[in-house]
């Protein structure tokens, strides 16, 4: 888990690198949560987060509370274990068995295949034309419709771009001391939770693996969604 030190792109908190075992059978979504799926759970409870994004786009503009409260409600109405996915079983879901700094490979010229990123069509569209961009093309300046694009190994979409996933984790600046079986990494009344994947608009030294975010959980962003995770019980 995380990023060695020769990593181009790599920030501190991505490191010590280190080992984890999984400690315990999860399942993950295929696809980021959409705002069609959000909107259920909205009529149905009358929550006050509305979201943003379009039918079968992932879900933006929510918090972590936000994406807490519908694995709450998604658990109560079908009677299984869904949650957030720890920062670590999200890695692991990410990575998909490898080890490079993207699930596809080290160039980040052949993220367009299966990421939505900052791309050659930011350059005339948006007014930051000097940051670096992916030298290809995916088809979306804004958010794209969930699974768009390939598939990581483990037949996951999106887990690089598009938005911004909450996880359960606690942030915190580095992983020393983190959990080495999986757990999220998380006390009463942390003041910052994890972000993962990156978004829409990520730059090469943001569309990686190991990419960490992190801000408080009651903040508002058009590019952080969530997918959800679930316990998988009698499996090995």
């Amino acid at each position: 888990m995380g990023s060695p030190p020769t990593e181009e792109g790599r920030s501190d908190s991505e490191g010590p690198q280190h080992r984890v075992r999984i400690g315990s059978p999860f399942a993950i979504g295929r696809y980021e949560i959409t705002r069609n799926q959000w909107d259920m759970f909205v009529e149905e409870t009358y929550y006050p987060g509305l979201g943003c994004n379009d039918g079968d786009q992932p879900v933006a503009c929510i918090t972590w509370q936000d994406a807490w409260a519908y694995t709450l409600w998604l658990k109560s109405k079908t009677g299984r274990s869904y949650r957030l996915p720890t920062e670590a079983e999200w890695e692991y879901a990410a990575r998909a068995g490898t080890s490079t700094a993207r699930f596809w490979g080290n160039d980040p010229d052949l993220a367009c295949r299966y990421a939505n990123v900052r791309d050659e069509a930011w350059l005339s569209k948006k007014s930051d034309p000097l940051n670096p961009v992916h030298h290809c093309n995916d088809g979306f300046i804004g958010v794209a419709p969930v699974g768009h694009y390939d598939p990581n190994g483990f037949g996951l979409y999106d887990m690089i771009g598009n938005v911004w996933e909450w996880v359960q984790d606690c942030y915190h600046p580095s992983y020393r001391g983190a959990p080495s079986d999986g757990r999220a990494w998380a006390e009463p009344d942390c003041p910052a939770r994890v972000l993962r994947g990156g978004a829409t608009g990520g730059t090469p030294q943001w569309a990686r693996t190991a990419l960490r975010g992190s801000d408080a959980p009651t903040f508002v962003s058009t590019r952080y969604g969530f997918r959800v995770a679930r316990d998988v019980v009698g499996r090995r």
